[in-house]
């Protein structure tokens, strides 16, 4: 499972009703004159809130109760004790189930209670035998925790080669995980059964560094990475490796926090194009081009799935059907927001009971959407009844003239430099109707903009997601897209969680998308019951335009930040092609990985483009792990270099190519699953120099360990992460894939580089660079990435591997 998490990781009242809520200040205390005063406000909820609330406390306890003790549960507790009293009463008096240390112990509790020794001994007996079932059960669900985690600690399945017959040793160990993993998990179920990612050796570490950088660097620069790299083992290397094994003891994860902390929330830069990433829509299936109507189904599919994570509904991914991965950044996927501050951020993320809106902006207004019922059960609107708020919004907004031009560019104050904004939102948001507003935003579950723009091609539309667009709330976890046209799109923050989690997300709603007839009507408007009436909330809950207090000193900031953000956008590179020529089969067919396939594939088409290899970077998942996010797989090796330099050297046969990308591939998917099941170098670098910092500890080893500039940062975007389609069996669910999404560059002589296999025989990439650097050109590495597609396929054809294309 890869996605594309490189960019920061290398790198990251005008009413049409009113709800505001009062300043709850539950405790007062002050002082004057006549002594002191002490007055106590308490807040009585409506009703219907308090009843909501209720249920959701119950369904969290059991929640709770059913994720600890999972997969046992009431139907093996009953059992369990059944069992246990049947073979006590039927035991022989003088065995260990009547006279052994534990029931002699569970009997002298016993008898202390009042009125138990006048019971009949039969009744004695079979309460004794119930009290012992509570202990027995928790002893029993903590040795199946425990015995699953060590049977998840083996990875050995991963490391099986296609097509390979599968072990006995394998099978066996595949039977007692499906044992011991229940059948109806919830969503974070395995949650307590995962295992911790573990520390690797020092010299492990230490030495897959050396192997990355020899291909990288010159043979002087090469001898002085040897030669720290020796001191570094000989010197403060142990003394940071023991720190860092004395925090994997105490931490569920000895990397997940600081990565969040120092990787994403303490970066300045702007989250525009440098942490922020995007996803398209259906590359060439358009439900609807009835804007509002798409709007309204897409809200409600996002609603339904945010609806499945809170209740813990959503099944948890279990790879190749037995493996669990963890879920837990799942619960941060909606009503998150990344708060700057003038150091280091925080995320916040608001409970679901209390964001039960989104926040809508059109024609440079903005407006507060409740997309809850507020009567019992509280469920989410139609998307028909979307459609009916949004036209209400959009009739709203055509006749609304706001106060200064500014208020369309205040979205732009999120793409500043996250001390500046930090300062800002200070300033001019700490107080107010603008303070209002903006807890109105940042709480709300996600964020929409329909857009007035019509894109005509798959990268005109990447842009206006990634940065062209003026109405990106960068510190929102999800801002959705819709344009004109029907066509719409995902940008999201990147700091709460991984993109293959917003990928799953973003998938669910694609699928969710019916065609023509099923969804929406002959007209394109979202299919309503034959006797529906117009929509419309009750007095106090229908959208609310929300106003701005802008003085001439806020304009002028608005300004310079939209003002940047144009900059910024101007000088994005990107490119969104398709290579579809062949694929996924065709690279299986001629034996080797699509992801290694593609990946050296990237490596020719780089060094045509710069004339020599650079650090490279590609993201994948240590989920496999309990709060696992990402690992750095680094695609250049020697054996890539080995077989970029035969395909350009035309004394190389066809067949010794063929033989060194076998080689080169098979060297690429180990170092994956090394990653993967936590044997990379990178976090563990990482890692070891925040402990260097921490403690004052100077390591020259370390500080060149993590100068790394990745001048090609990759990554490979999931696909099939629900069950509601299969693109690769079903030719009209083929036709509805998506076209993947992207990221901003994560060097400015660099390339970032996203690529997606949707079909047997289509791959999208999507590139992007910046203009002022006169060494890159996202076209052109485009062309260089389809020429080495063909270069490789004549390889393949003139080796016999494969039939001629005709």
């Amino acid at each position: 499972l890869f996605g594309p998490c490189s960019m920061a990781e290398a790198h990251a009242i005008s009413v049409l009703g009113s709800d505001l809520k009062p300043q709850n200040k539950s405790v007062q205390l002050a002082k004057d004159d006549d002594g002191f005063h002490f007055s106590l406000h308490v807040t009585i909820p409506p009703w219907s809130v308090a009843v909501r609330k209720a249920f959701r406390a119950f369904y969290r306890a059991r929640n709770r109760l059913v994720n600890v003790v999972y997969p046992l549960g009431l139907a093996s507790y009953i059992a369990i004790l059944s069992i246990l009293v049947l073979v006590v009463l039927t035991a022989d008096p003088d065995s260990w189930f009547r006279n052994g240390s534990i029931p002699t112990l569970i009997w002298n509790i016993m008898i202390l209670i009042p009125f138990f020794e006048y019971l009949p001994p039969k009744i004695q007996i079979a309460w004794a035998s119930l009290a012992a079932g509570p202990p027995l059960f928790i002893i029993l669900v903590f040795l199946q925790r425990y015995l699953l985690r060590a049977l998840l600690h083996y990875h050995g399945w991963l490391y099986l080669e296609f097509g390979q017959k599968v072990p006995l040793k394998v099978k066996i160990w595949a039977f007692c995980v499906r044992a011991l993993q229940g059948s109806r998990p919830l969503l974070y179920s395995f949650g307590g059964s995962l295992p911790r990612l573990p520390v690797p050796s020092l010299k492990a570490t230490v030495e897959g560094y050396i192997r990355a950088a020899e291909p990288i660097q010159t043979p002087e620069e090469f001898e002085e990475t040897k030669k720290l790299a020796k001191q570094f083992l000989e010197n403060e290397g142990p003394t940071l490796q023991w720190y860092l094994n004395l925090k994997s003891w105490i931490a569920p994860n000895y990397i997940s926090d600081w990565w969040e902390t120092y990787i994403y929330l303490h970066g300045r830069s702007p989250l525009l194009i440098n942490s922020n990433y995007y996803g398209l829509d259906q590359a060439y299936f358009v439900s609807t081009s009835n804007q509002v109507a798409k709007a309204a189904n897409y809200i409600h599919e996002m609603i339904k799935f945010a609806v499945l994570v809170e209740r813990e509904t959503l099944p948890p991914i279990l790879t190749n059907e037995i493996v669990p991965i963890c879920m837990s950044q799942y619960t941060r996927i909606f009503s998150t927001t990344r708060i700057p501050r003038k150091d280091c951020d925080i995320i916040r993320h608001w409970d679901p009971q209390e964001s039960r809106h989104i926040v809508v902006v059109i024609n440079n207004v903005f407006y507060k959407l409740n997309v809850f019922h507020n009567s019992f059960p509280h469920g989410p609107l139609q998307a028909w009844e979307i459609e009916d708020e949004l036209q209400r919004i959009v009739a709203d907004a055509e006749r609304t003239t706001l106060s200064t031009p500014a208020e369309g560019g205040l979205a732009a104050l999120t793409s500043m430099n996250r001390t500046r904004w930090a300062e800002v939102r200070e300033e001019y948001f700490g107080e107010g109707i603008n303070f209002q507003n903006l807890d109105i935003i940042e709480s709300a579950m996600f964020f929409v903009h329909l857009s007035s723009s019509e894109p005509k091609s798959l990268a005109e539309q990447a842009r206006l997601l990634l940065c062209d667009n003026s109405h990106i709330w960068c510190d929102k976890s999800v801002n959705l897209i819709v344009f004109k046209n029907g066509k719409a799109g995902m940008n999201c923050e990147h700091t709460w969680g991984d993109a293959v989690v917003t990928a799953h997300m973003w998938e669910y709603v694609l699928t969710g998308d019916c065609p023509l007839g099923a969804g929406y009507d002959v007209s394109g408007r979202n299919n309503r019951p034959a006797d529906a009436k117009e929509h419309i909330f009750a007095k106090g809950r229908e959208p609310r335009r929300l106003t701005w207090e802008i003085s001439p000193q806020m304009e002028a900031v608005i300004d310079l930040a939209v003002k940047g953000r144009n900059d910024m956008c101007a000088d994005l590179a990107l490119e969104v092609i398709c290579q579809d020529s062949y694929g996924k089969g065709f690279m299986k067919l001629a034996g080797v990985s699509p992801d290694a396939f593609i990946q050296l594939a990237l490596q020719v088409a780089f060094y045509r483009d710069a004339g020599r290899f650079r650090d490279t970077y590609e993201a994948t998942m240590t989920r496999l792990f309990k709060d696992g996010r990402t690992e750095t797989v680094r695609p250049v090796t020697m054996e890539s270099c080995a077989f970029v330099r035969a395909l350009e050297d035309p004394a190389v046969s066809a067949g010794e190519r063929v033989k060194l990308m076998r080689i080169a591939a098979e060297k690429h998917v180990r170092n994956s699953k090394d990653a993967m099941t936590g044997k990379g170098i990178d976090r563990h670098l990482f890692g070891l120099y925040i402990v260097s910092v921490g403690k004052g500890i100077e390591s020259p080893f370390m500080k060149q360990a993590l100068s790394t500039k990745w001048v090609l940062s990759t990554s490979q975007q999931p696909q099939v992460q629900t069950k509601r389609w299969d693109p690769f069996r079903n030719p009209d669910d083929n036709k509805r894939h998506g076209a993947g999404g992207g990221f901003g560059p994560v060097a400015d002589n660099g390339y970032g580089v996203s690529y997606m296999l949707a079909d047997e025989k289509k791959v999208y990439f999507h590139i992007s660079s910046k203009r002022s650097n006169p060494s890159t050109d996202s076209k052109r590495f485009g062309d260089h990435i389809l020429q080495a597609f063909r270069d490789i396929r004549t390889m393949f054809e003139a080796a016999g591997v494969v039939s001629p294309a005709k």
